[in-house]
């Protein structure tokens, strides 16, 4: 047996079982047994690769998103996910009011949904862009500038999607799915960034191929605790001991040992079938 990771998911008559983000299943070997907890069966296990998911979501409030696609189970509670947004820059503007321009003088927006602000400087007797400034939404808006005398210019702005895009490492803590409208609602531990109206979010994790759908009287095994079995006997596949001690060394020669008599009566019999 070795440990691998926290939690994993899978829904009945399914294949496919689904890692915690803190999971590392690339040495789980073909064959190797998985046992879930709340499952009656072990399950032998085909193959393990690695998986991304990656979708667009819209900000519900400030710890919660919604993603438009039913994601059940392969999300869960306790899986960290990236969430990266955009920000936007300005890219033209219009003065619709403006004081006697004095050279050199220089004009600082005053945005509430400003990230950075818009720096304008008077040269030649025209207004000349410092910089871009740096937006949470992308809105064509009025926005408002002042010099050093508090006088106020007046621009009507269009925003461009900047290159610059942050990025926030989130845990998630709660995950609704609603099968009804078909999405995936996630909350998180801490809040995210205010504005922010649409955003990706994505996360990368394992997924193990069954051999046989997964089938539990207790249904569903979402978010639960698991254990690999990689060392086995050649015949019927029985999970050793990792060989820790002495005493689980001697356990492991016993088991084997029961595994070749056990393989030796089922050919004896398959043998006598033929007769």
């Amino acid at each position: 047996m070795k440990p691998f990771g926290t939690t994993c998911s899978v829904s009945l008559d399914s294949r496919d079982v689904f890692s915690s983000t803190n999971c590392y299943w690339g040495k789980i070997s073909e064959n190797a047994i998985l046992e879930i907890e709340d499952a009656a069966s072990l399950f032998r296990v085909q193959r393990a690769l690695p998986i991304h998911i990656i979708e667009n979501c819209n900000i519900l409030n400030k710890n919660s998103v919604v993603i438009s696609k039913n994601l059940s189970p392969m999300v869960q509670p306790g899986d960290i996910f990236t969430l990266e947004y955009s920000q936007y820059e300005l890219d033209q503007f219009t003065i619709i009011d403006a004081p006697t321009l004095i050279e050199k003088d220089v004009f600082i927006s005053a945005s509430p949904e400003e990230i950075e602000h818009i720096i304008f400087r008077v040269e030649q007797g025209k207004l000349v862009p410092m910089n871009k400034g740096l937006f949470m939404a992308n809105k064509a808006s009025e926005i408002s500038l002042f010099n050093s005398q508090n006088q106020e210019l007046k621009i009507l702005a269009s925003l461009i999607t900047s290159s610059i895009k942050p990025r926030l490492e989130i845990e998630c803590i709660n995950v609704i799915f609603n099968n009804t409208n078909a999405t995936t609602t996630l909350y998180f531990r801490r809040s995210l960034p205010v504005s922010v109206e649409s955003a990706t979010i994505s996360c990368s994790k394992w997924k193990i191929i069954l051999t046989e759908p997964f089938y539990n009287l207790r249904g569903n095994c979402y978010n639960k605790p698991y254990k690999i079995y990689s060392h086995l006997t050649p015949n019927f596949l029985i999970p050793l001991f990792e060989k820790n001690t002495l005493n689980e060394s001697l356990l492991n020669q016993i088991i084997i040992r029961f595994d070749e008599e056990l393989f030796k009566v089922k050919q004896l019999i398959k043998n006598e079938q033929h007769l």
